[in-house]
C-alpha cells in the first residue's frame, strides 16, 4: 500500500459522503487536543457545504454510550454519522449497535478490529500500511478529508497539523514524518504555521503549538464536565483569544494544585512488574484523561521505580455532557511507561502498552478501543479491579 493510494482512498471517501445527499451530519470525536481539532475541522468543513451539523465529544466511545446514540429515534435515515479519533478498534460493536443502518465514516489513525459492515467507510492510515503513532493522526486524515470536500477548507489544514503535534507525532528536533510532513509543508507554504526553533501555528493570532496543545487538552480533559469542549472548539473555530486561553489557564491552575496534594500524598501499590494507583476524588469532576495526566506526571518524576509499568485507575463519572447520565460503575485505566522501560519496548526487549494492555482487560470482559506502544487506556468494572492486575502481571510476565 502507499501514501498515494490512501490519499485517492480519503478523496474517494469524501465523494462518497457527497453521494450520498444525507441531510444531516453527527460528528463523534475524542476530546484531546488530535480529537477536538479532528472535531473542529469536521463541524467547519461541513457547514461550509451548507450540511447541518453537530457533535458529541467523548472521552471514550463506550458502548452504551454509543448505542443511546446511534438507536436515537430522531435521527432519521438520511442522518450520517461520523467517528474522529476514535472507533476503528470497536468496528463490530459499532455495527452491532447500528440496528438501524445508518451510514457511518471512521476517520482515525489506530488499530483496527475489522468489520465487513457495508454501512462503514473506514479511512484509516493504518490500512494503507502508514503509521498511526508517527506519521498521521486522526486530525491529519480530516483535514484532508475536508480538502477533498472542496478547496475552500485549505485553511483547516493547519488544524491538522495541530492535532498530529498534539498527539506527539514529531521528532526531537521538531521535524514530521509521512503525510503529517506534507501537511506541514501546505501549511508552512501557506503561512499558516511558522518554525524557528519551535512551531507556531495561526489560530486566530499565531501560538506556540506547545501552548496550544496544553490549552486545548486542559480544556477537552480537566473541563471536560464543566463545558471546556465547547470552549475549545469555539477557540479552533473561531480563533483563540484572551478569554479562551484564560479559561484553560483556570483550569490549569486547577489540576496543578490538586497534581501536588496527590505528589505530596502519593501511595502506590507494586507488584512485580506494575505500580499503581486509584485517582483520589479530588479529580472526580476533572474528566477521566485527568488519569493518564497524573499517570506521565509520575513518570516524568522521581517518585517511581524506573523497572516497573505505571498504571492509574479512576472511577469513570456517571454524567456525559450533552447525553446524560449513564450507570457505568466503572474504572477507566490508563498506562504509561517509564524512561527506561520506554527505551527496551523501542529496542524490542519489553512489551508494548498495545500488547500487554489490551489482551489483560479483554481476559476480564472490559473494553478496548485505542491503545498506543507507550501511551494506552482501556476501561473494566471496579468489581474486577483486583483480577485485572493479577492479568495485566501474567501479560508482562509471559512476554518479558
Amino acid at each position: 500500500m502507499t501514501t498515494e493510494a490512501f490519499l485517492t482512498h480519503i478523496k474517494n471517501s469524501a465523494q462518497a459522503l457527497l453521494e450520498r445527499s444525507p441531510r444531516q451530519v453527527l460528528v463523534l470525536h475524542h476530546n484531546d487536543t488530535d480529537g477536538l481539532t479532528s472535531g473542529a475541522i469536521l463541524l467547519s468543513a461541513f457547514e461550509r457545504r451548507g450540511l447541518p451539523a453537530r457533535s458529541y465529544s467523548l472521552e471514550k466511545p463506550y458502548p452504551p454510550v454509543l448505542q443511546h446514540i446511534l438507536q436515537d429515534p430522531t435521527l432519521t435515515p438520511d442522518t450520517l454519522v461520523i467517528f474522529a479519533d476514535f472507533g476503528s478498534g470497536m468496528l463490530p460493536t459499532i455495527t452491532e449497535l447500528n440496528t438501524t443502518q445508518l451510514p457511518i465514516f471512521i476517520l482515525d489513525h489506530h488499530s483496527i478490529e475489522p468489520s465487513t459492515s457495508p454501512d462503514l467507510t473506514l479511512v484509516n492510515c493504518r490500512s494503507f500500511d502508514i503509521c498511526g503513532s508517527s506519521e498521521c493522526s486522526a486530525a491529519t486524515i480530516c483535514a484532508l478529508f475536508a480538502q477533498s470536500l472542496g478547496p475552500f477548507n485549505e485553511d483547516l489544514l493547519s488544524l491538522g497539523l495541530l492535532g498530529a503535534y498534539g498527539d506527539s507525532q514529531y521528532n526531537i528536533d521538531g521535524s514530521f514524518e509521512g503525510l503529517n510532513a506534507s501537511l506541514f509543508q501546505q501549511t508552512l507554504s501557506a503561512g499558516s504555521v511558522s518554525f524557528d526553533d519551535t512551531l507556531r501555528i495561526t489560530v486566530g493570532n499565531s501560538y506556540l503549538a506547545s501552548s496550544l496543545k496544553q490549552w486545548l487538552d486542559h480544556l477537552g480533559s480537566i473541563g471536560y464536565l464543566s463545558g471546556g469542549v465547547d470552549i475549545a472548539l469555539k477557540g479552533l473555530r473561531d480563533g483563540f483569544d484572551e478569554a479562551h486561553i484564560a479559561a484553560a489557564d483556570k483550569l490549569t491552575s486547577s489540576f496543578s494544585s490538586a497534581k501536588d496534594a496527590f505528589l505530596q500524598s502519593l501511595s502506590l501499590h507494586t507488584r512485580k512488574h506494575i505500580q499503581s494507583f486509584i485517582t483520589p476524588s479530588d479529580f472526580s469532576e476533572m474528566g477521566v484523561k485527568t488519569v493518564g495526566l497524573l499517570c506521565e506526571a509520575l513518570r516524568d518524576s522521581s517518585l517511581i521505580s524506573q523497572e516497573k509499568y505505571i498504571v492509574g485507575f479512576q472511577e469513570i463519572p456517571d454524567r456525559i455532557p450533552g447525553l446524560g447520565t449513564f450507570s457505568f460503575d466503572s474504572y477507566k485505566i490508563s498506562m504509561r511507561v517509564p524512561e527506561k522501560i520506554l527505551k527496551l519496548i523501542h529496542e524490542g526487549k519489553a512489551p508494548s502498552l498495545a500488547e500487554v494492555l489490551p489482551a489483560a482487560t479483554r481476559k476480564v470482559d472490559g473494553f478496548v478501543d485505542a491503545c498506543h506502544p507507550h501511551a494506552a487506556a482501556t476501561t473494566i468494572k471496579k468489581a474486577r479491579y483486583e483480577e485485572f492486575l493479577c492479568c495485566l502481571e501474567e501479560e508482562i510476565e509471559s512476554l518479558v
